[in-house]
């Protein structure tokens, strides 16, 4: 029932929970405590190869593209 902020960071409660869900929804989880994804600082916490950051990086921009590009 914990929160990690990412797969790799999963099950270290030092650096990659960012909390429970135990005893609330994830959706009250995720929106009231959204200032802890903004303490997440990838060039500090994750010294090492992220597996994901292409994907992310090809997401960002699919969703970054402006839809009259489509028409």
């Amino acid at each position: 029932q914990n929160v990690y902020a990412c797969h790799d960071k999963a099950y270290n409660k030092d650096s990659g929970m960012l909390g429970s869900i135990k005893d609330k929804r994830f959706k009250d989880f995720w929106f009231d405590g959204y200032e802890k994804f903004l303490k997440i600082n990838p060039s500090k916490d994750c010294n090492h190869h992220c597996i994901t950051d292409q994907t992310n990086k090809m997401l960002l921009e699919y969703l970054c593209i402006q839809h009259e590009e489509f028409v």
